[in-house]
């Protein structure tokens, strides 16, 4: 493997974990705004179940590289 293609390599590895942090983000402030909107009585339609959430997770495990975990 040359340089240049393992360059391509680690970026395309770099790229998959921002896209699933920027994922995670999202879900984190959704779960935040839940939680804020809860404590006034608000009920936020887009909740996601703590199980929905770590299935989820697990279930998106496959989807990265070996190399990469």
């Amino acid at each position: 493997m040359n340089l240049f293609s393992a360059k391509i390599e680690i970026e395309g590895h770099i790229l998959s974990v921002n896209n699933a942090m920027s994922t995670l983000q999202r879900n984190l402030d959704l779960l935040i705004d839940s939680v804020i909107n809860a404590q006034k009585a608000v009920l936020q339609p887009q909740i996601i179940s703590p199980v929905t959430l770590m299935e989820a997770l697990i279930n998106s495990v496959s989807a990265f590289s070996k190399k990469l975990l």
